[in-house]
């Protein structure tokens, strides 16, 4: 080791490297820093890339010298130390044997060292950055264009050395993240979509109260959002026009529609997207046309490709996601499961369209969607009917616009006595207060959907005490977890079995009601904003998905790309000659 000051003269180093054999290295420190073990240790091991001349603590800054990265499956990056990039340098002999008898001793070591480590790389060797020792400040400064060197950094070709430089400056200074909370609006109506976007920007925000949690909407929702996050004073709501940059984006569900992805893509250095789930990706009735069908197909398996991490809300819709998109690895795939801790009984009022005779009946709660299965609820109150049950059938949800099961249940309904037929109750959408009052009023709640990537509704009548009833499908089972009473069959006698029991037997609906809230308590968004910050960090600490093929000026990655370096001179003659002809042709006319 030899102690040099920044402004001390190279010779020193010279002098000291005299003497060294192959394979030794001498550490340069500068006396005025405390090196300790971590940084010398983290020095040594980044001394193994193969042709490294010298090793020095990655920069943060804009760099004027471009550095490497060993590639290869790295882990997670290191916890990160931070020291000036001159206050420890590590120089191998081996190289520097070739490239001190070129060099200008007289040199101050600040400047020295970096025109030493470019000139070892004009004879081939390289300057290699300490993975997990960080520079916070540039010290280095050559002739190399730092435009162009930049470029070189964001680009594939290095995604190591930018990974790294990345993960150091989020654990350094604090993270910069945005959730793109596009669904919110002035017009907009609570949805599950919209508890996902609200209650976990609050989580991310509580989970880590350092770090910087602001979320984008339109310019029609900035009131709404500010009102929302009101109980949360450091999410910061901004316009999704603002051209702030952050370290990562979060969409915590899936686009539809592609003038979205412009700015998801480009606001910061990392994108996590939430696929919530692939009902509509797979339901082509859902859409006005097999064009707008396979668009949105297109568009969502493009956005799952692109984006750096996956996020999604159960086991069963990760593996429909990956199903749909194999070339998808699977540990760019986290599952988060949503918190139900939100879920409280608001003001509630009967619904004004609901008739007055309509006093003991069982809800099914669930939009018009084909998935929904509400000709199921039909059938299963039918055979409750038969067996005496002279209580009603009420059915409210939204009808959407495309893939409704209105009709198939009008059919249904066609195949009921009379006297049972006018004992069902479609109400259409309902506003909150009306859904509270159906959920709190029911016997019991029909929610016989087939496909659903998570499942709230079960825990919201649990939450005023009424049992509900689902099927062993999709996610449900381990979303409700195996206490809970489910049926794994679609025989509407199995299902009236139950339900009657619960109608007759209160012990038997409470014990519904007690395993499912008991499986709430277990799904919280503080747990759900700590795996999503877990997904942020894997993010943070891999290379980003969008590898960019060339480095070098726009140009020059550009003509490479389009006509390859090979046939670079060939077709610019060509191009000439052709045109060169087609003038003497117009000349001749």
């Amino acid at each position: 080791m030899v102690a040099v000051g920044a402004s001390d003269s190279t010779s020193l180093v010279v002098e000291a490297l005299v003497g060294l054999g192959p394979g030794q290295a001498l550490l340069v420190h500068d006396p005025k820093y405390h090196v300790d073990d971590q940084a010398v240790n983290a020095l040594l091991s980044a001394a193994d890339a193969a042709l490294a001349a010298t090793v020095s603590a990655l920069a943060l800054a804009d760099l004027d010298s471009l550095e490497h990265i060993d590639a290869g499956d790295l882990p997670l990056p290191p916890p990160t130390v931070a020291v000036p990039r001159t206050a420890a340098v590590l120089l191998m002999a081996s190289a520097l044997s070739v490239v001190t008898p070129t060099f200008d001793p007289t040199l101050a070591w600040s400047a020295g060292l970096a025109v030493w480590a470019d000139t070892a790389r004009h004879f081939g060797f390289r300057h290699v950055a300490a993975v997990g020792l960080v520079g916070p400040e540039d010290e280095w400064a050559t002739d190399t264009n730092s435009s162009s060197v930049r470029l070189a950094i964001e680009s594939g070709a290095n995604s190591l050395l930018e990974t790294h430089r990345l993960w150091a400056r989020t654990r350094l200074h604090t993270p910069r993240v945005v959730i793109d909370g596009a669904c919110i609006s002035a017009d907009s109506f609570s949805t599950g979509t919209h508890q996902v976007v609200i209650n976990l920007t609050k989580g991310l925000a509580l989970a880590r109260p350092d770090a910087v949690v602001a979320i984008a909407v339109g310019s029609s929702g900035r009131s709404v959002a500010a009102q929302l996050m009101a109980s949360v004073p450091n999410v910061v709501v901004i316009d999704r026009n603002h051209d702030a940059r952050f370290d990562l984006v979060y969409r915590p569900y899936q686009f539809l529609r592609a003038s979205e992805l412009t700015w998801t893509y480009g606001v910061a250095n990392r994108v996590v997207l939430g696929q919530l789930d692939m009902i509509g990706f797979n339901n082509y009735s859902y859409h006005p046309n097999a064009a707008a069908y396979s668009s949105l197909r297109n568009l969502q398996r493009a956005s799952l490709r692109r984006c750096d991490v996956v996020t999604t809300i159960s086991q069963f819709a990760a593996a429909t996601i990956v199903a749909e998109c194999a070339d998808l690895e699977g540990d760019r795939v986290k599952v988060v499961l949503c918190g139900t801790d939100h879920v409280s009984a608001g003001p509630s009022r009967r619904p004004v369209n609901l008739a007055p005779q309509c006093t003991q009946f069982v809800v099914c709660m669930a939009a018009t969607f084909q998935h929904k299965n509400r000709p199921h609820a039909i059938r299963t109150f039918a055979e409750l009917r038969r067996r005496g049950y002279r209580g009603h059938l009420v059915m409210a949800g939204p009808e959407p616009m495309y893939g409704r099961s209105i009709d198939t249940e009008a059919q249904v309904l066609g195949t009921l006595p009379s006297t049972d037929r006018v004992a069902v109750h479609r109400l259409g959408a309902v506003d909150e207060a009306a859904k509270w009052w159906l959920l709190e009023h029911a016997s019991a709640v029909l929610y016989p959907s087939v496909n659903e990537g998570f499942g709230l509704v079960p825990f919201e009548a649990a939450m005023v005490g009424t049992p509900a009833l689902t099927a062993t499908t999709a996610s449900l089972p381990e979303v409700l977890g195996g206490e809970v009473t489910m049926t794994s069959s679609w025989d509407v006698g199995e299902w009236a079995d139950i339900i009657s029991e619960w109608i007759d037997n209160p012990e038997a609906a409470s014990r519904q009601v007690c395993a499912v809230r008991d499986r709430g308590r277990q799904l919280t968004w503080h747990r759900a904003a700590v795996e999503t910050w877990a997904a942020f960090d894997w993010a943070l600490g891999h290379p980003r998905r969008i590898a960019h093929p060339s480095e070098g000026a726009p140009w020059a990655a550009m003509e490479a790309h389009r006509i390859g370096p090979s046939r670079h001179g060939n077709a610019i003659r060509n191009a000439r000659r052709a045109s060169t002809k087609l003038q003497r042709r117009l000349r001749r006319q």
